[in-house]
């Protein structure tokens, strides 16, 4: 039971890993603009 679930989540990350991070970077981009928006503002 364990083992497949395991195989599971492995299967799961190696499938989404990659737009995972992707999204990730995207609002770190994204958040790292604003805030340099708002310091330019100030």
């Amino acid at each position: 039971m364990e083992q497949r679930y395991k195989a599971q989540t492995r299967t799961i990350s190696k499938q989404y890993g990659p737009k995972v991070e992707a999204i990730l970077s995207g609002l770190l981009l994204v958040a790292t603009s604003a805030a340099l928006l708002i310091a330019n503002l100030v």
